[in-house]
């Protein structure tokens, strides 16, 4: 474990007032690229016959979304990484010592998912599964559905999705496998859930409402890429690339920290909520650690810059390749 993994974790150890709901510590689980410059000799190296080459990390990210800020991550080569099979290796570490609730979206589904969550002591799950990933659940009706399943995988070919079978079953044959569908309408689409939660604490109106706090790690994503800077490296060497990596993770989370202590006036008369900007607090923070300022002007001075919140927005994703950029152009 590098110094800066180290004190990533150590910084997290200080939070003292930690948020729960229901008793659980709330996680989104995703993963994210980046990139830099290719390198033949970095274990990250990935050549593309249409884009050309470059060194690409594809990381697991832990973020706890009441507390707004990363909690652990697992780095991969792009062209090597298994998601699965990282959520359940950081999964195994994280439920230790407090209950967890891991909200997913539709990458992580599967069986082999599934039994591993079911067997992780403290470990409860909410995850979205596509519509088709078996017959059974395709042959479902086009309702709202509240239902108890279960799969018994007895071979490698019957029940495992295609994704899944390159992955090796690593638990016993046969095998049952239990969990509680949730279907329920998003919009113009279904929303299909898989989860071991109790049907008696957690409705499904409530589990749409917790799967929808999910996109709070996208909007971390963001900040992190865009306001931090870390959508471009400053070097080729792959122990440079971490220790930079990890210095915005850190950053990320010392931010998000104080801005939670902010309390904004609640608008009068006025259309939209508000909140704190990211990126502008991010630079005040930077300014106040390097040069020793008063903790409560940089509070007041983060007030300053907040932008409204407009709900019900639709918009259509777009997600170009990010071409790593020349040490000559970089401006972050």
């Amino acid at each position: 474990m590098s110094a800066f993994e180290q004190l990533l974790r150590k910084f997290n150890d200080t939070l003292k007032c930690v948020k729960k709901y229901k008793g659980y510590r709330v996680l989104a689980l995703d993963g994210s690229d980046f990139s830099s410059l290719y390198s033949a000799d970095s274990e990250y190296a990935t050549i593309s016959n249409q884009y050309g080459g470059a060194n690409r990390m594809h990381v697991n990210f832990a973020y706890e979304i009441l507390n707004k800020n990363f909690l652990d991550c697992l780095i991969e080569a792009k062209n090597k990484a298994e998601e699965r099979k990282g959520a359940i290796k950081m999964l195994s570490s994280l439920c230790e010592s407090e209950k967890i609730l891991e909200i997913m979206d539709r990458g992580y589904d599967g069986l082999k998912v599934f039994e591993h969550c079911n067997r992780i002591e403290n470990l409860s799950y909410l995850i979205r599964i596509r519509s088709g990933m078996t017959k059974e659940i395709k042959a479902l009706p086009d309702k709202e559905l509240d239902l108890d399943l279960k799969f018994e995988v007895s071979t490698l070919s019957k029940r495992l999705p295609y994704r899944m079978k390159i992955q090796a079953w690593d638990m016993e044959l046969p095998c049952l496998v239990s969990f509680r569908l949730v279907k329920v309408k998003l919009k113009d689409k279904w929303l299909v859930m898989a989860t071991n939660l109790p049907r008696k604490d957690f409705s499904a109106r409530t589990l749409k409402s917790l799967y929808e706090k999910r996109w709070k790690i996208e909007l971390a994503f963001r900040d992190i890429k865009h306001a931090l800077g870390a959508l471009h490296f400053h070097s080729k060497k792959d122990l440079f690339n971490l220790q930079e990596f990890f210095a915005h993770l850190i950053r990320y989370n010392l931010t998000s920290r104080i801005i939670c202590q902010i309390r904004l006036p609640k608008p009068k008369n006025l259309k939209y909520r508000y909140e704190v900007n990211f990126k502008n607090a991010a630079q005040i923070i930077q300014e106040y650690c390097r040069l020793a300022l008063d903790y409560e002007k940089i509070l007041e001075q983060i007030t300053h810059y907040v932008h409204p919140l407009r709900g019900n927005r639709l918009f259509q994703r777009n997600c170009p390749y990010i071409y790593p950029v020349s040490f000559n152009y970089l401006v972050a």
